[in-house]
């Protein structure tokens, strides 16, 4: 976005704000999928079968 806008003498002042929410809606965009795999991954580990030991439980098995 930025080079077409400055390659072909269209970078005005009235550009800027244009430029601003481009950029503002990708960041939102990225936000999005970045918040979406985690929140998959935190479900998909919640998914596994069997009970998986805390570090604690561990402890206390291996302990007198």
């Amino acid at each position: 976005m930025i080079h077409c806008l400055t390659t072909y003498g269209w970078a005005g002042p009235w550009a800027w704000p244009f430029l601003l929410v481009a950029i503002t809606l990708k960041l939102a965009v990225w936000a999005l999928i970045v918040t979406g795999l985690i929140f998959a991954v935190r479900w998909f580990r919640r998914q596994t079968p069997g009970h998986l030991s805390t570090p604690l439980e561990i402890l206390r098995a291996l302990g007198p």
